[in-house]
């Protein structure tokens, strides 16, 4: 398939190249684009967002290792409690400065740090790999599937887990000093990736997520006599690796979720745990539904399962977003209501909510009702009025599966299937309604609640 791929580059006058698009210097970069910075509750400044970029070969390997040690030192020198998320981008997408990702990123950051409210420094690490082939977009690029894929958990196999645990354990240091002894004042530290990022991420973080996963829910406790169990209401939440683990459009076959989801609905969780992973697919997102579906089958039809796994053919066949036996909510907007935002775009919520809303008493905090078989709609306002002079609204409608309507209460493993317009196609991730969402999910706006 390699082969296949370099005799295509050639025919096309050249592959898209492996290189460093971002220099070291400075590693930490400030906000650039037009569209300007939120302003504080109370008036109290801008919220504080800078960028960096890590940038890796087809095998994991760091691009500069030395800046990356750059950008350590810089975050490590921030005094203020940080809010730290990661972003692997998929397919087709590099971290060159002009690809649409890398503005896309900067304008969800710039809104997750209004939504945080200003009460941490948000830096932004933007993490690129060779996403795409081919040096202009072309119907070609779809023949790059195999190959990216394979490079994806390739990438995922190498120095990605070295520079997630160092954020990691930056945030753990952070933590545990006296200056961020509260919970709203602790830093936090976010992972996401999209389509074949999710890959790479979740390639990255899947044993380590599976390791501290056992060890934080108490398995083989001294108390616990059923060892296949997990210990009903440990004395602390469970934890993992970072605060938070988000795939966006995952493009990676659902039989590798299938360890730690067995893990995670054998347990009983306290009623303030929070999510630790959060899968998002579009439900018209067809490059990881039906194409993902058609690539996978004649090597999954080829391979053996036991007799005892139930998933089989359909879970190695089926992206991990589209299986519903692993969907555990539904995620859906209404958009009918006067003065609601446009669907599936940046007009008229370009500051996705406004924290001074909050203050207002317009926006209220919203809850993901993880059990039971109710839904929880939460009203979100934009920063901006109609030329009716009435506030810019959207309504997101959370609500539990039926196929996960038995799995225990306050699961923190969410698999959410989006509807349209949240999500539109594979690539259409960036709607005011998402990018709220994840900021939600992200800044933990949202609680778990039954």
């Amino acid at each position: 398939m390699r082969t296949m791929i370099a005799i295509l580059c050639v025919l096309l006058a050249g592959c898209a190249p492996l290189k460093q698009y971002n220099p070291s210097e400075p590693s930490l970069k400030a906000y650039d684009l037009a569209t300007p910075l939120a302003t504080c509750p109370g008036g109290n400044g801008v919220a504080s967002f800078r960028h960096g970029f890590v940038e890796f070969d087809e095998y994991g390997n760091l691009l500069n290792p030395a800046a990356f040690e750059t950008l350590m030192g810089d975050i490590r020198h921030i005094k203020r409690p940080l809010l730290i998320v990661t972003y692997l981008h998929g397919w087709r997408h590099s971290a060159a400065p002009d690809d649409e990702d890398v503005r896309e990123f900067k304008l969800a950051m710039r809104n997750i740090a209004a939504m945080d409210g200003c009460t941490r420094e948000v830096v932004g690490v933007y993490m690129g790999w060779r996403g795409q082939v081919l040096r202009w977009n072309s119907p070609l690029d779809y023949f790059t599937f195999w190959d990216r894929k394979q490079t994806a958990h390739s990438v995922g196999s190498g120095a990605v887990t070295e520079v997630l645990l160092r954020l990691d354990k930056e945030r753990v240091r952070r933590n545990g000093s006296r200056l961020q002894a509260t919970q709203d004042t602790q830093s936090r530290l976010v992972f996401v990736g999209h389509s074949f990022g999710a890959a790479v991420l979740y390639t990255a973080l899947a044993p380590i997520l599976l390791e501290r996963f056992t060890q934080s829910a108490g398995f083989d406790a001294p108390d616990q006599l059923d060892t296949t169990q997990c210990v009903s209401n440990p004395p602390e939440p469970l934890k993992t690796v970072g605060d938070l683990v988000v795939l966006i459009n995952p493009a990676f076959e659902a039989m590798r979720l299938a360890t730690l989801h067995k893990l995670s609905v054998g347990c009983h969780y306290r009623q303030d745990q929070r999510p630790v992973l959060a899968i998002v697919t579009g439900t018209t997102d067809q490059a990881t539904g039906t194409l993902f579906r058609i690539a996978r089958a004649p090597r999954a039809a080829l391979q053996k399962y036991a007799s005892d796994v139930p998933e089989g053919f359909a879970a190695n066949t089926v992206a991990v977003g589209h299986y519903r036996p692993y969907q555990t909510h539904e995620l859906s907007s209404s958009l009918q209501s006067e003065g609601a935002v446009e669907e599936g775009s940046f007009s008229g919520c370009e500051q996705y909510i406004d924290p001074l809303a909050r203050q207002r008493g317009q926006m209220k905090l919203a809850s993901l009702s993880t059990s039971g078989g109710g839904s929880t709609t939460t009203r979100f306002f934009a920063n901006r009025v109609g030329k009716d002079g009435k506030p810019k609204f959207f309504d997101l409608t959370f609500e539990r599966t039926k196929e996960a309507r038995n799995t225990p209460a306050y699961n923190p493993v969410l698999n959410v299937r989006v509807k349209a317009p949240i999500i539109t196609g594979h690539g259409g991730i960036y709607s005011c309604q998402l990018m709220t969402f994840i900021g939600a999910l992200v800044t933990s706006t949202y609680r778990i609640q039954p």
